[in-house]
């Protein structure tokens, strides 16, 4: 589940879940310690329901750090299943899943730059058409548990060295032939992405 909230929003949102809980747990503990055989005094009241506000703050950025995150305009948000472009200046969403940011900067394309054997500067450009095929992907690369997708990892790890494969294997009169090839070979053997490469 994924609720995407503007930032006044989410603000909101939250005090008045807060408000509303701290009230009823203090209504109901209020309740049980006038139960008990001793009427509790003023003073006993007060403490309670002061430790009750502060735990149910501790409980609000405990749960907030766990499903919390934000994300920023341009910024593509992306599941197994979904992706999403922001749109606003900021967001914070709340999930019970574990997504993946792209950067504003990767979502308009990851640009790199291989040398061949000739000596030639390739400028390549793969744009992601599909995030939700990454996610796998994404979470065997990445280091520890984030919410950035690690491009640069996962660049090296996989799409440098089939770029580079592309690029020796190919055999042409030119070195315009060359790297159509090479793009073609590269766009039928990676669905989720388009590649693009020029000469620098």
């Amino acid at each position: 589940m994924m609720l995407l909230l503007n930032d006044w929003l989410y603000y909101l949102v939250s005090v008045l879940i807060i408000l509303v809980v701290t009230y009823f747990v203090s209504l109901f503990v209020n309740k049980q310690l006038r139960k008990s055989k001793n009427e509790p005094k003023k003073n006993t009241e007060n403490l309670v329901s002061f430790l009750i506000s502060i735990a149910i703050i501790l409980l609000y950025f405990a749960i907030t750090d766990l499903l919390v995150g934000r994300a920023y305009e341009g910024d593509i948000l992306f599941t197994e299943e979904e992706a999403w472009e922001v749109e606003s200046a900021s967001v914070r969403y709340v999930t019970t899943e574990n997504p993946f940011v792209v950067d504003s900067f990767f979502a308009e394309g990851y640009f790199s730059q291989e040398i061949l054997a000739s000596g030639e500067m390739i400028q390549v450009l793969i744009k992601t058409t599909d995030y939700p095929a990454l996610y796998s992907i994404g979470r065997n690369v990445s280091e520890g548990k984030t919410s950035m997708f690690p491009y640069q990892q996962y660049y090296e790890s996989e799409l440098q060295p089939a770029i580079i494969e592309a690029l020796q294997q190919e055999e042409a009169s030119s070195i315009n032939q060359v790297l159509l090839a090479a793009e073609q070979k590269l766009n039928d053997s990676f669905d989720a992405h388009t590649f693009s490469l020029t000469l620098q």
